[in-house]
């Protein structure tokens, strides 16, 4: 189960991310800070009259008492800087600067920005606020910002080398593999002992394919970092590239997901600034991202002590109980969210997918109906309530969910594999046809849909509906990845067409591939299939003939 942000709530850093479904999340930490004005970041321009105006002032309604009067009283200082000193603007960049820590260690992303810009403009020479900037922009995934205020950051302070790091992961995340090379190459030759240094540039030279030098670096980062067992995914790759499939298979065994993040006292000192329930949110936080669940639950768990009623740290602690394995603690706390604040799309989204896990469907459709109520514009969880529908037998209610999750988060390629399932057991074959090319459309390099649609031109019921030229042409001209159910389809395409040669051998890497995963009975019926393209003339796949297909699961 991968977090992803709730509906409709601000992400931590690095959220968004694409996600399998049924997943679980976590809970914002607060309500979104109210939209403020950005000025220009990183000129290098004199430094421009300001007063407590152009201050960011977000509503502090529903923090914490103490954490709402930590803010305040900060804000309030900052304000007597203008009102109650003559104090130069290059000198205010300071406690300007500091409130945006302030800000940024709360989470608070909007006002964290205006503050750190605002005190950027005040000293543009000052390393720390270009460089908070470009750690900000960084966990948003706005890599050209961050790259550039972390350049900023360097050509004032050369030689920082968290920054150098944090720089060269930009690079890469950017698509700059040679910008990236060059600067945590600069970064290991200042500190040839640092783990993130290492990790960073293994992974990236395992991407170039520059395997061996990419393996000794994983290796030395795993030797002074035993727990970052995310390396073992690259090292995995790089082995297997290799021809060393069973240390490989060894390697994927171990993978996590715990990384290496560099030692960086101003990105580290920001937790430190926060108090009350909300640091154990946040650090709780932190260690649900860097794959330690125990910890995670452990300061979960504190935030609920601290505030019985806090709504995010039920959610948050069912979260991460649901990733160490324990379900029922987990739908205990959803429960408990749920009573605290009935609306709470988090809370119900979660429950009902361990619901479905459980195979308790007719409970889980209630959750996602009362979510959907409150959340309409969510399409993974118009997905999910679609699931439910049709878990419960309600096939056609799913259809017209499927159709409105594929449209509130296009190109919906689930969505309409679901659609085409549904309406190709209806019998509906033209309108599966039709959902999966309007699909295609949307995203030609689907693998789902191509080879959905490619199989039903190859292998439908409706004789008159199937296409074997149009189906090769799909498949042939597809990036889907060498598997079973592609040989099988593959086979049943050329069959169409006559091929009978190539069907059968399409049809035995399907065999060979049953076989490598160790299913006698797939296998068996991979082998009878054979026999018929190589026996029968003409050779089209017909299920009476040559037995069911493999599956319909992607």
């Amino acid at each position: 189960m991968t977090p992803r942000p709730a509906p409709n709530r601000p992400g931590p850093p690095g959220a968004g991310l694409a996600r399998p479904l049924p997943v679980l999340v976590l809970a914002a930490l607060v309500a979104a800070a109210p939209s403020l004005a950005q000025a220009p970041g990183g000129a290098a321009t004199a430094a421009p009259a300001v007063t407590p105006g152009d201050l960011p002032e977000p509503g502090l309604e529903g923090l914490e008492p103490a954490v709402a009067e930590q803010l305040a009283e900060m804000r309030g200082f900052v304000v007597k800087q203008f009102t109650e000193t003559e104090t130069p603007p290059p000198l205010l960049a300071e406690p300007i600067g500091e409130l945006g820590r302030l800000y940024l260690a709360y989470d608070l992303r909007q006002p964290a920005e205006q503050c750190l810009l605002l005190a950027d403009r005040l000293n543009p020479r000052d390393f720390r606020w270009t460089y908070h900037l470009g750690y900000l922009y960084q966990g948003d995934g706005k890599l050209e910002q961050a790259a550039r205020h972390y350049e900023r950051a360097l050509a004032i302070q050369p030689g920082v080398v968290p920054a150098m790091i944090r720089l060269g992961e930009v690079y890469a995340a950017d698509n700059r593999p040679e910008a990236a090379e060059w600067v945590l190459r600069e970064a290991l030759q200042r500190d040839p002992s640092s783990a993130a240094a290492e990790a960073a540039l293994g992974e990236l030279l395992v991407a170039a394919e520059r395997y061996r030098e990419g393996e000794e670096l994983l290796r030395s980062a795993l030797e002074r970092q035993p727990g970052a067992d995310r390396l073992y995914y690259p090292l995995a790759l790089a082995l297997r590239a290799r021809g060393e499939d069973a240390g490989a298979r060894a390697m994927m065994a171990k993978a996590g997901t715990v990384g290496v993040r560099p030692a960086d006292p101003l990105i580290d000192g920001l937790e430190e600034m926060a108090i009350g329930e909300r640091v154990h949110l946040l650090r709780g936080r932190a260690a649900y991202q860097a794959g330690d669940f125990a910890a995670a639950a452990e300061q979960f768990r504190a935030a609920a002590e601290v505030n019985p009623e806090s709504v995010a740290a039920h959610v948050n602690l069912g979260t991460t109980l649901g990733r160490l394995g324990d379900v029922e603690g987990a739908m205990t706390e959803y429960r408990r969210a749920i009573e605290l604040a009935p609306a709470n799309t988090s809370a119900l989204y979660n429950l009902g997918t361990l619901l479905m896990q459980r195979g308790e469907s007719a409970d889980a459709l209630e959750q996602f109906k009362t979510a959907a109520l409150h959340a309409p514009k969510d399409g993974g969880l118009r997905f999910q309530l679609a699931e439910a529908l049709r878990a419960n037998g309600l096939e056609n209610d799913a259809l017209l969910h499927y159709r409105q999750a594929a449209e509130l988060a296009p190109p919906g390629e689930m969505a309409r594999f679901r659609e085409a399932q549904i309406l190709t057991e209806q019998g509906r074959l033209v309108e599966a046809i039709e959902r999966l090319e309007e699909g295609l459309e949307l995203a030609p390099r689907s693998s789902l849909l191509a080879l959905t649609l490619a199989r039903l031109l190859a292998s439908g019921p409706d004789l008159e509906l199937r296409d074997g030229e149009r189906a090769l042409a799909i498949l042939l001209n597809s990036t889907i990845r060498r598997s079973l159910r592609s040989f099988e389809t593959l086979a049943m395409a050329y069959a169409e067409t006559g091929n009978c040669d190539k069907a059968l051998e399409w049809q035995s890497q399907a065999w060979e591939a049953a076989l490598d995963a160790d299913d006698q009975t797939l296998a068996e019926e991979m082998e009878r299939r054979a026999a018929h393209y190589r026996d029968s003339r003409p050779c089209r796949y017909l299920p009476d003939a040559t037995g069911p297909a493999a599956g319909d699961e992607p």
